[in-house]
């Protein structure tokens, strides 16, 4: 049974690949496609068996957990130089097992990989091996070496700490053993050494395993040298007497856990390499009063510093990408805290019953603030929420009941609900134009809540959902929506309008001849009833004194043509119309040369007199009297006094060059009395 359960967890981690099988092994391929691991092989197995450096063209690079547990009857396994790692008990309870061979190519054995592999005498770690879990040969017979009660096992070059569980008091670790420098701290070497006090650490060891010094409830200062890269999971857990810790400029990871519930540390100084910060890092580390996470680190686990109790203040490095869940959770005595510019998001719970938090500034990086992020900061009075944030969520910043004004910028398109319910000291909010959906009990029971500005048209809501009695706030908006009566009417909501003008009526075009007069007028109302203020403009240059709802323009010269707008302005702002184009007629811009010359040309015909009224150079608006001399080509007069008025019709494009076509011959009869030849023609009255 105990078989079986470890088979299927194995299996679980690698992700649960489909098995598959080559002869007598059972292998999964990993997530590369291109290597496998070896999951099993059947524990009636005897003699010696040599693994494959292949299977169906992949590299065998994994012996995976429990893989050979209780092959009991195994004497002798050859591992392919393939093998980069030998899982969790993999050959456990291989009680026959005499030879194992572990090629250059492994980095890592896990725990319990030969446990109770009885027969085992004898055994060569590579010095590629730079992980032992704990328990690894625990039941075999291998001969250590002991040096001050720690036991270790040799590669060809290095040493390796085992155990030393039996070790006390102040240990000064060699820097070789039989000519051989420590590199490894196997996983649970000093497990529950209660009895240890201080651990100096040689500088050539590159990792410290998982549980290493868990428990060593004596143990009161730690330095780590340079040479470590590694701090394993729960490597220093619950080393209650522990006071600082120094971190060197080598390691890159801090485990899950690592000091979680080291209540007596004040102090840890992180190396500026370090990359990662487990979960649960320092959960529970309650003495510990200020920490600076370096520029190096990129990832901040979830509940990294969770029930920091005495943490006063916390300075996260520009290169954090994201603060994960819960991370300063209950850190009760938290003032302050700087937020690095690559902080993109913002977790669940990261600051969670901070109640001694006053300001929070959060960067123009940061897109996201997770679900309860900031609740229950009830000592917060100022936060500052970037340019980039697009959500707020559910219960963001509930009950922070010291918090008096909250601005949200434009970027912002969600806020979850409850998002500041609670928030009793709350008199105003100012919410951004970009906000599409506000959750509901967003600001329930703010009951000092008295204003909320909506920059932009507000989203659709109920104020029922939005607030409860405990509060009504007049809500304003700064941008005219299309459905202001049915917020005001079917929500009955206390709407006040902030914003600049809504034009209701834009100024229209005009095409008009020279000398006439044009008018352009403009309509916008303001709810409020504020003053509106005008300032009409021709191609985007301000008409001194033109400031009026209307714009009359007289006596039409060709410099009036062009693009006309008004600015409509109130206290809040300036709404700018639309463009309205003015054009005066190019048939109309015709001077008194042009005029007199196209009269004269086509027609045998004069000017009888020329006034100062423009409108005389107006080709084909102006009613001219007209000199018909008789006895031209054109004008007839028969024996009866009949007279007979012949016109032939002329094009022209340019005033210059005129065309006609015998189609545009025109005959018109005249009444008229004898020896009076003067006729007027006019343009027909409307």
């Amino acid at each position: 049974m105990l078989r079986l359960l470890t088979i299927f967890l194995s299996i679980a981690l690698l992700g649960n690949a489909t098995a598959q099988t080559f002869g007598l092994y059972t292998y999964s391929v990993n997530p590369d496609n291109v290597s496998v691991t070896i999951t099993d092989y059947p524990e009636t197995a005897t003699g010696a068996i040599e693994i494959p450096a292949t299977i169906d063209g992949r590299s065998v690079t994994s012996i995976g957990g429990s893989a050979f547990l209780w092959c009991s009857s195994l004497t002798s396994v050859t591992i392919p130089d393939s093998v980069t790692s030998i899982g969790n008990a993999a050959f456990d309870g291989c009680f026959s097992l005499t030879s194992i061979n572990i090629p250059d190519s492994v980095t890592s054995i896990g725990s319990s990989a030969f446990r109770n592999c009885s027969s085992l005498t004898s055994i060569t770690i590579p010095d590629s091996v730079t992980s032992i879990g704990n328990s690894a040969f625990l039941g075999t017979n291998l001969t250590y070496s002991s040096v001050d009660g720690v036991e270790y096992l040799f590669s060809d070059s290095y040493a390796f700490l085992i155990d030393g569980s039996s070790a006390g008091g102040d240990l000064s670790l060699p820097s070789d053993v039989g000519g051989k420098p420590i590199r490894v701290i196997a996983d649970r070497a000093f497990y529950n050494c209660t009895s240890l006090t201080s651990v100096t650490i040689p500088n050539s060891v590159t990792s410290i395993g998982d549980y290493a010094f868990w428990n060593c409830t004596g143990l009161t200062s730690i330095t780590i040298p340079n040479s470590v890269t590694s701090i394993g999971d729960y490597a220093f857990y619950n080393c209650s007497s522990l006071t600082s810790a120094t971190i060197g400029n080598s390691v890159t990871s801090i485990g899950n856990f690592a000091f979680g519930y080291c209540t007596s540390l004040t102090s840890v100084t992180i190396g500026n390499s370090v990359t990662s910060i487990g979960g649960y890092a320092f959960y529970d580390c309650t003495s510990l009063t200020s920490i600076i996470i370096p520029d190096s680190v990129i990832s901040i686990g979830d509940e990294a510093f969770r029930n920091c109790t005495g943490l006063i203040s916390a300075t996260i490095g520009n290169s954090v990408t994201s603060i994960g869940s819960g991370t300063f959770w209950g850190c009760s005595s938290l003032t302050s805290v700087t937020i690095g510019n690559s902080v993109t998001s913002i977790g669940g719970y990261a600051f969670y019953l901070c109640t001694s938090l006053t300001n929070i500034i959060i960067p123009d990086s940061v897109t996201s603030i997770g679900t309860r992020a900031f609740e229950s900061c009830s000592s917060l009075t100022s936060a500052t929420i970037g340019s980039s944030v697009t959500s707020i969520g559910d219960l963001a910043f509930y009950n922070c009941t010291g918090l008096t004004s909250i601005i949200i910028p434009n970027s912002v398109t969600t806020i979850g609900s409850s998002a500041f319910s609670g928030c009793t000291g709350l008199t105003s909010a100012t919410i951004g134009n970009s906000v599409t959906s506000i959750g509901n009990s967003a600001f329930q029971s703010c009951s000092s809540l008295v204003a909320i500005t909506f920059e932009g048209a507000p989203p659709a809501f109920n104020i029922d959902t939005l607030t409860d009695t405990s509060s009504e706030p007049i809500l304003y908006y700064k941008s005219y929506p299309e459905a202001y009566n049915v917020y005001k009417e079917t929500y009955n909501l206390p709407l006040v309008y902030l914003g600049p003008p809504n034009i209701q009526v834009q100024p229209q075009g005009a095409i008009a001849s020279l000398a006439e007069t044009i008018n352009l007028s403009v309509a916008a109302t303001d709810v409020q009833g504020s003053t509106l203020t005008y300032q009409w403009m021709r191609n985007g240059v301000d008409l001194t004194g033109k400031t009026a709802a209307s714009l009359s323009i007289t006596s039409l010269t060709a410099t009036d043509t062009g693009s006309y707008q008004v600015k409509v302005s109130n206290s809040e702002g300036t709404t700018t119309s639309e463009a309205a184009a003015v054009t005066i007629v190019a048939s109309q811009l015709y001077s008194q040369e042009q005029f007199d010359s196209a009269l004269s040309s086509g027609f045998n015909l004069g000017v009888q007199s020329v006034s100062n009224n423009a409108q005389a150079y107006g080709l084909y608006t102006s009613a001219e009297l007209i000199d018909l001399r008789p006895g031209s080509s054109q004008l007839q007069i028969d024996n009866n006094g009949a007279v007979t008025l012949q016109l032939q019709i002329q094009r022209s494009d340019d005033l210059s060059t005129w065309t006609s076509s015998s189609d545009d011959l025109v005959e018109v009869e005249l009444s008229m009395q004898q020896g009076k030849g003067f006729f007027r023609f006019a343009m027909p009255q409307e």
